[in-house]
C-alpha cells in the first residue's frame, strides 16, 4: 500500500479508533467518578494525637523472584474488510454533513456505432399524388395520301410525308399474239376492272377494284390505326395499337401479343416518364 493511500487510510480509522478507545475506558472513567464520589461524601476526620516514633526495624532479606508470568496473547490480526466495516459502523452512527454539490464531470467519448437494427413493419400506403402533366405530343404517323396505276400498271402510292412508292404491276402490258392454239372448253370470264376505289375497313386500308358485280381486296401496308389493343383481335401488317402506354405497329399479319418475344409489333413511339406531382 502506498504512503499516501495509507495516510488517508489512517485519517479515515483514526475516528473510529478513537471511538472504540472511548467505549472501553468509559467503565473505568464511570467507576472513578463513583469512587471520587464516595470519598466526597465521608466525614472530615478529626487530627489525632501524634504517636511515639517507632524504632526502626531491621532490613528484611530479599524475597525469593517470583515465577516467570505467561507470555501475553497475539494480538487478532485486524484485516481490511474489518477497518472498512469498523469505518462504515461509525460514519453510520456519526454521519458526516452533507458536502456541496461537485463539479460536473467531463463527458465520455462517444461510444461506437451499434449495429443497425431490424427493419421496422411496412407503413402504410401513403395517398396517391396529383395526376402528373401531359406528356408531349407524339410525331404523327406516316398514312396514305394518294394512290394511282401509272400507264405502265404499276400502282404508285403517295404518302403522306410526301414520299412516293412503287408497288409491284398490278395491270400488265399486252403480250405479242401467240401461235392459234386449239380449241379449248369454255373457261370462266376474265377479270378486269372497272373503278378502284381506296377502301378503309377495319382493319386497315386497301385497294378495291370492281368489275361489274364482282370486286377484288388488296390490302396495303401502310399504318393504320386500330387503338388500343385487344387480346384476341386480328391484326395485319401495317396496323398500329396502343398498349403499356406505348405505341407499336404490326410488321406481319397476325402478330401476336406486343412486348413479347417475337410477337411481330415494332415499338413505334415509347412510353414516356411518369410526370412529377405539382408542388404548391
Amino acid at each position: 500500500m502506498k504512503e499516501k493511500e495509507l495516510s488517508l487510510l489512517m485519517k479515515g480509522m483514526a475516528p473510529v479508533i478513537g471511538a472504540l478507545i472511548s467505549k472501553s475506558v468509559q467503565p473505568l472513567v464511570d467507576r472513578l467518578a463513583e469512587l471520587e464520589q464516595q470519598i466526597a461524601d465521608m466525614p472530615v476526620p478529626k487530627d489525632g494525637r501524634d504517636g511515639v516514633d517507632g524504632k526502626d526495624g531491621s532490613d528484611g532479606k530479599d524475597g525469593a523472584d517470583g515465577e516467570p508470568g505467561q507470555d501475553g496473547k497475539d494480538a487478532e490480526p485486524v484485516s481490511a474488510e474489518d477497518i472498512a466495516k469498523a469505518v462504515a459502523e461509525y460514519l453510520a452512527a456519526n454521519p458526516p454533513a452533507a458536502g456541496k454539490d461537485g463539479r460536473d464531470g467531463i463527458d465520455g467519448k462517444d461510444g461506437a456505432v451499434g449495429a443497425d437494427g431490424k427493419d421496422g413493419a411496412p407503413g402504410m400506403n401513403g395517398k396517391d399524388g396529383a395526376p402528373g402533366r401531359d406528356g408531349a405530343d407524339g410525331k404523327d404517323g406516316v398514312g396514305l395520301a394518294d394512290a394511282i396505276i401509272d400507264r405502265k400498271g404499276v400502282l404508285v402510292l403517295t404518302m403522306t410525308d410526301g414520299r412516293v412508292k412503287e408497288l409491284d404491276v398490278v395491270v400488265g402490258s399486252d403480250g405479242t399474239d401467240g401461235a392459234p392454239g386449239k380449241d379449248g372448253s369454255a373457261g370462266r370470264d376474265g377479270f378486269g376492272f372497272d373503278d378502284l376505289d381506296l377502301i378503309e375497313g377495319e382493319e386497315g386500308v386497301s385497294l378495291r377494284f370492281v368489275q361489274g358485280e364482282a370486286s377484288k381486296d388488296f390490302a396495303l401496308p401502310v399504318v393504320f390505326d386500330r387503338g388500343v389493343y385487344r387480346e384476341g383481335g386480328t391484326y395485319r401488317k401495317g396496323n398500329g395499337v396502343t398498349w403499356g402506354g406505348s405505341y407499336w405497329i404490326a410488321q406481319k399479319d397476325d402478330p401476336s401479343k406486343p412486348d413479347t418475344p417475337d410477337s411481330g409489333w415494332r415499338l413505334a413511339v415509347k412510353k414516356g416518364q411518369n410526370g412529377k406531382d405539382l408542388t404548391k
